[in-house]
């Protein structure tokens, strides 16, 4: 569903949602950081690491997409206030206020 069809009440649960799954990643993020400071100084675990920097990878992505998501819904809530706004400041004016 595309973000000026969603209702205020959609697009605050979407932002919660979005906030949930951004704590979550967030939390997976600190814990490959943490595999990968653990298995450092291991030789053996070269293509552990490999695996461990290619999900880190992922994640980072998925971060900034969810990021991205939530910018385009506060973005479209602030253009529509905007519009809100100059109109009735148009009103205003033809009004004599």
């Amino acid at each position: 569903m595309e973000v000026y069809e969603m209702s205020e009440t959609e697009k605050e649960n979407r932002i919660e949602d979005l906030d949930l799954a951004i704590e979550n990643l967030l939390h997976a993020k600190e814990c490959l950081v943490k595999a990968m400071n653990d298995i450092e100084d291991i030789e053996e675990a070269d293509d552990l690491r490999g695996y461990f920097e290619s999900d880190l990878n992922e994640v980072n992505h998925l971060l900034d997409m969810l990021n991205d998501e939530i910018k385009e819904i506060l973005e479209e809530v602030d253009m529509w206030e905007n519009d809100y706004v100059e109109r009735m400041r148009e009103y205003r004016q033809q009004q004599g206020f």
